[in-house]
């Protein structure tokens, strides 16, 4: 079994308060200034705090900010097709050959794989949980791939329901001629599946007086790596130690010299 993102997210959900969350409202720039921090919200309004922790991931608006120069980024050559179905919508004979396995199929540019995860609300009795797929493939053509079903073109990913009639068609039709039946089931029985392009990206600073970066704001890993949660998780101790300390200069050099390393050491896992 792997982690439930949802059990995880109303877990960590129910810690703040609600009025200290702005919801329907993209962050779209951040500031400092002696004083305070202060991050830019889609419809106009200013929120302001002490420090402004970016973990608004590989899209960042406070890395943008924090670092204009940056390039940002870097597509690498492949992208992922994903299918999370309920295991009741599973057909017995995929079924029979993946649920509770972790299961790989190799092919020459390109990769499948599959596990068991947790249901909506956490549940784990067979039949309750859900099937988790990914396939690997490679395109140059990364703009045609993030077209949504409106014509709208995504930088990063296309998230479940966006994805067109004809792009779900061609996925299905690819994955019966090029897959094992059992993972060409699981995406035929998805009805929204998602896609995420898959990139390369280094920051070269994590903090700047009233500004951090943590997370994929900060360094972007390959899935292979299974790095995304211990990377992010360990940025935000560290930085937590630092808050601790008082944020002083030489509690931000301390945690960016310790996370920029290891950072660095974990997107070089390639």
């Amino acid at each position: 079994m792997q982690v439930s993102w949802d059990h995880l997210y109303v877990a960590v959900r129910m810690l703040i308060a609600d009025e200290g969350y702005h919801l329907g409202q993209a962050a779209v720039a951040a500031g400092q200034d002696a004083r305070a921090a202060w991050l830019e919200l889609g419809d106009g309004k200013r929120v302001e705090a002490d420090l402004v922790i970016g973990a608004d991931g590989i899209g960042s608006a406070v890395r943008k900010t924090m670092l204009p120069g940056d390039p940002g980024p870097t597509y690498t050559g492949y992208f992922a097709w994903r299918a999370l179905v309920p295991e009741q919508l599973l057909p017995p004979s995929a079924a029979d050959i993946l649920s509770d396995r972790f299961a790989f199929f190799h092919m020459p540019g390109g990769q499948a794989l599959g596990y068991t995860v947790a249901g909506a609300q956490g549940e784990l009795e067979p039949g309750e949980r859900r099937y988790n797929a990914v396939w690997y493939r490679r395109t140059v053509d990364l703009a045609r791939t993030l077209t949504d079903k409106e014509g709208r073109t995504h930088p990063f990913s296309l998230a479940p329901g966006r994805v067109s009639a004809q792009a779900k068609d061609a996925l299905i039709a690819a994955a019966r001629q090029l897959l094992p039946a059992a993972f060409a089931d699981v995406f035929a029985a998805e009805s929204q599946p998602f896609a995420q392009a898959i990139f390369d990206m280094e920051a070269p600073r994590m903090a700047d007086g009233r500004l951090a970066l943590i997370g994929d704001a900060a360094f972007v890993a390959r899935p292979h790596t299974a790095m995304g949660v211990p990377k992010a998780a360990g940025d935000a101790m560290v930085l937590a130690l630092a808050v601790e300390r008082g944020w002083t200069p030489e509690a931000r050099a301390a945690f960016e010299a310790d996370r920029m390393q290891a950072g660095r050491a974990i997107v070089g896992f390639k």
